[in-house]
């Protein structure tokens, strides 16, 4: 049996497509495509051939269908976090909402590097940081953050002046460590609740 490989790079994961088929000796027949996303097997798509596909062609389409379906729920993901976020925002402080900007400029600054599950992480003679991690890097006292930055996650709420709640500290949390979601679009979205917030207060 055939069986045709054809992997896609996306902003919100890697797609691969594993097509194969059984075939007449009029070219009809049935493909099945198993569908993985960085590297956990997300669907499987059943279809007749139509004379004149060819397994290459169906597994280019069934690829950039995946990652436009993963954009599309990447997004609608996104307008949920901000409008949470928002609504957060919307109650607080000028001065938390100002850090709040501090953190999305240090986020979008490039200036560290992410990494998962931990507020830092060693990466050889470099530290690399969660979103909450850069967060204590950012806003709290330098005499402070290494006790902090040894935890795994944030040992007390009230030691990064966001104003956090478990819920956002667990939003925040979850577009960095499950969605993956790369700083610069963390701090696109923090940015767009805070435009959000601002002009729900007017």
């Amino acid at each position: 049996m055939k069986i045709v490989e054809h992997t896609l790079s996306t902003p919100h994961g890697e797609v691969r497509a594993y097509t194969r088929a059984e075939e007449d000796e009029r070219g009809y027949g049935r493909y099945s495509v198993d569908i993985y996303v960085d590297g956990s097997k997300w669907i499987t798509e059943t279809g007749l051939i139509i004379p004149g596909d060819t397994l290459e062609t169906i597994a280019r389409v069934t690829t950039e269908k995946t990652a436009r379906m993963l954009e599309e729920g990447a997004r609608s993901y996104q307008e949920g976090v901000v409008r949470t976020l928002s609504n957060f925002l919307r109650d607080q402080s000028p001065d938390v909402r100002a850090n709040w900007a501090r953190l999305a400029d240090a986020l979008a600054s490039g200036q560290y590097q992410q990494c998962k599950y931990w507020l830092r992480e060693r990466d050889g003679d470099n530290h690399r940081y969660c979103t909450l991690g850069v967060a204590v890097r950012v806003l709290v006292p330098s005499e402070e953050q290494e006790m902090i930055l040894r935890r795994i996650t944030l040992p007390d709420l009230d030691c990064v002046p966001l104003g956090l709640k478990r819920h956002i500290e667990g939003l925040i949390v979850e577009m960095n460590d499950k969605s993956c979601m790369p700083f610069t679009e963390i701090a696109g979205v923090i940015r767009d609740a805070l435009a959000r917030a601002e002009k729900e207060k007017e």
